[in-house]
């Protein structure tokens, strides 16, 4: 029973041993094939690098404002500057819509305005720079005009 015993482990180790030469082996050729232009097969998501940019603006004096928290996507925060510009910028899976929202943080430092919840529709717009997953950049432009709270 136990040269029986030692027989079968030693088949298994030899059975266990090719398969992970065999392994061993298949991922050699895969990088080797990177070096000689034959992309390996990719699992995952395609994503993109979408951005908005835009100036925001009092809808009563059409006044630049300030300090005006811009946030993208659930993702990036940006505050306009003193021209009321503002860019933001995701890194997220490919998309068409993507959920914008813009809020008077400084109180009334500036004057108080409403906060503003949008969509930004990237449908028509056309990828830059993509390769492979990555789909490339959209750019949106997206002018805002706030109201005065009363």
């Amino acid at each position: 029973m136990k040269k029986l015993k030692i027989r079968y482990f030693k088949n298994f180790n030899a059975i266990i041993g090719f398969l992970l030469s065999l392994l061993g082996f298949a991922s050699v050729c895969n990088s080797c094939a990177t070096d000689y232009g034959v992309e390996p097969d990719e699992y995952g998501v395609p994503y993109a690098t979408f951005k908005v940019a835009g100036t925001v603006e009092s809808k009563e004096s059409s006044e630049h404002l300030e300090n005006i928290r811009v946030i993208f996507a659930y993702q990036d925060t940006a505050y306009t500057d003193e021209n009321g510009n503002y860019e933001v910028s995701s890194i997220i899976e490919s998309l068409e819509e993507a959920p914008i929202s813009f809020e008077d943080v400084d109180g009334a430092q500036n004057g108080s305005y409403r906060p503003f919840d949008t969509i930004v529709d990237f449908g028509d717009n056309e990828f830059t720079g993509g390769d492979g997953w990555d789909k490339g950049t959209a750019k949106e432009d997206l002018d805002v005009k706030l109201d005065e709270v009363e």
